[in-house]
């Protein structure tokens, strides 16, 4: 005599199919999902930022090649001045850009033409400079 076969016998195998339904249902909605999100992995001007990159690593190992700057505050006469370490004779460029930066109000930076004097020194008035900590970028 064969046993009969019982009520779970006959439900593993639909509960088997059901689970695979299941699972490529859900890996298909997540690869349509996936597909269509938007990745940008990389500016649209790539090769333009890599070219302005290059160039800003040729200035700091120019900058670096010359000398640091110094950068003192004046309290008496209320200026900040700024001294160049190479004569102006041997500087690349006769005009830069400093770049007053405050960390903590972005509403405060100033960007400042770079003249040089004869001696190297260039001299910005700082009244309008709030109390603070600032830091200076030179180009």
């Amino acid at each position: 005599m064969n046993p009969s076969p019982c009520a779970a016998d006959k439900l593993w195998p639909r509960a088997l199919v059901i689970f695979f339904a299941c699972f490529i249902s859900a890996i298909i909605a997540f690869s349509t999902w996936a597909l269509r999100q938007r990745v940008d992995l990389v500016r649209p001007d790539y090769y333009e930022a890599e070219i302005q990159h290059q160039q800003h690593l040729d200035r700091a190992s120019r900058a670096l090649a010359s000398g640091q700057p110094d950068v003192l505050l004046n309290a008496v006469l209320h200026r900040v001045e700024i001294t160049l370490p190479a004569h102006p004779s041997q500087l690349p460029a006769t005009q830069g850009q400093a770049h007053f930066y405050r960390p903590d109000d972005s509403r405060l930076d100033r960007r400042m033409a770079l003249p040089l004097q004869s001696e190297g020194t260039i001299a910005y008035p700082a009244h309008d400079l709030k109390p603070g900590l600032w830091k200076v970028h030179l180009e």
